[in-house]
């Protein structure tokens, strides 16, 4: 049996943001954003995840 689950990488620091969810790296310079997408995919995956198991436990009951 396999469970894939989806997770999202997560990181916290004081810098602020500005109106598009970003800020520069002091470090690199590089511009990055802190607000991610949509988490619909997540969600998604782990109902497929659910409804998969759940035949699985009722196909074990007959």
């Amino acid at each position: 049996m396999f469970l894939i689950v989806g997770v999202s990488q997560v990181a916290a620091h004081g810098g602020r943001l500005d109106s598009d969810g970003g800020h520069y790296n002091r470090k690199t310079g590089k511009y990055h954003t802190h607000r991610g997408e949509s988490s619909f995919g997540s969600i998604a995956l782990i109902a497929i995840g659910g409804i998969f198991l759940y035949g699985m436990c009722k196909s074990k009951d007959k």
